[in-house]
C-alpha cells in the first residue's frame, strides 16, 4: 500500500496515505478499542516480535513475544492485552500479551490449522476463531467457528455448516450474537460470500449475564505472576 514498506494508514474520506513504520515487515495490524493505537507483528528476518505503536507514528514499542510465527492479533476489549497467534514447529498457540509490556501468559494450544481472525468474548472468558472443519481434507479449506474456554481451553463448537468457509468472527457487545463471513468451499463452486449472524446466548449464558454494556467491556482475565 506504498511505493516503500512498511505499515501506512489510509484515510477513507480524503485518500489521504501516511507511513506509520520503516520496518520492513509489519503484519496482522490490530487497532485498539480506543482508536489511539496499532499492535502489530514484524520480522528482522531471524525472529518476529510484536509492536505496538500509536496511530499518528510515534511512541514504537516492543513487547513481550512469544516464539515462533506470530499472526493474527486481536485486542482484548478494554485493550489491556492483545492476542497473539503464535505457530512453533507443528503447534499453534494462543497467547495473551500485556500491552503495558508487563509479560505474556500462554492460554489456549491448538490442535487444528486455524482461520484468520480471532474475537475475545465482551467478558474477556471465550475466544472464538475459525479452524479445519474435523474430517476435511486440508486442501479444501473448509473451516468453522469454535470457541475456546481461557480457562483450561473448554472447546465448543459454534457452526457446523456443509461445505463453507466460517472466519473472520466478531462477537457483539452485548454477548448474544457472534457475526461472521461465510462463502462456499470444498468441491462447490465458487458463490456468493455473505455476512452471517449466528445467536449465541444459549450457548454461552454467562457471556451474556457478565458483558456489562453500559459500563464498557470487561477486557481480559488476569495473567498469572
Amino acid at each position: 500500500m506504498g511505493d516503500e514498506p512498511g505499515m501506512y494508514v489510509h484515510a477513507v474520506e480524503s485518500g489521504a496515505r501516511r507511513r506509520l513504520t520503516e520496518l520492513l515487515t509489519a503484519g496482522g495490524p490490530a487497532w485498539s478499542p480506543d482508536g489511539e493505537t496499532f499492535a502489530f507483528a514484524s520480522s528482522d528476518g531471524a525472529s518476529t516480535g510484536v509492536f505496538l505503536i500509536a496511530v499518528d507514528g510515534t511512541d514504537l514499542r516492543p513487547l513481550a513475544s512469544p516464539a515462533g510465527a506470530l499472526r493474527r492479533l486481536a485486542w482484548s476489549r478494554d485493550g489491556s492485552t492483545v492476542l497473539v497467534h503464535a505457530q512453533d514447529d507443528a503447534e499453534t498457540h494462543m497467547w495473551a500479551v500485556r500491552a503495558d509490556g508487563s509479560g505474556m501468559e500462554r492460554l489456549i494450544q491448538l490442535d487444528a490449522p486455524t482461520g484468520r481472525d480471532t474475537a475475545w468474548s465482551p467478558d474477556g472468558e471465550w475466544i472464538v476463531y475459525a479452524r479445519s472443519s474435523p474430517g476435511t481434507p486440508s486442501h479444501q479449506g473448509l473451516t468453522s467457528l469454535y470457541a475456546a474456554n481461557v480457562h483450561g481451553g473448554q472447546l465448543v463448537r459454534v457452526t457446523g455448516g456443509h461445505q463453507v468457509f466460517d472466519d473472520h468472527p466478531s462477537w457483539s457487545r452485548d454477548g448474544r450474537k457472534i457475526a461472521f463471513i461465510r462463502r462456499p468451499g470444498g468441491d462447490r463452486p465458487v458463490g456468493t460470500t455473505h455476512i452471517a449472524v449466528i445467536d449465541v446466548s444459549e450457548l454461552f449464558p454467562d457471556v451474556v449475564a457478565n458483558s456489562d454494556t453500559a459500563a464498557g467491556p470487561k477486557g481480559a482475565p488476569p495473567l498469572r505472576p
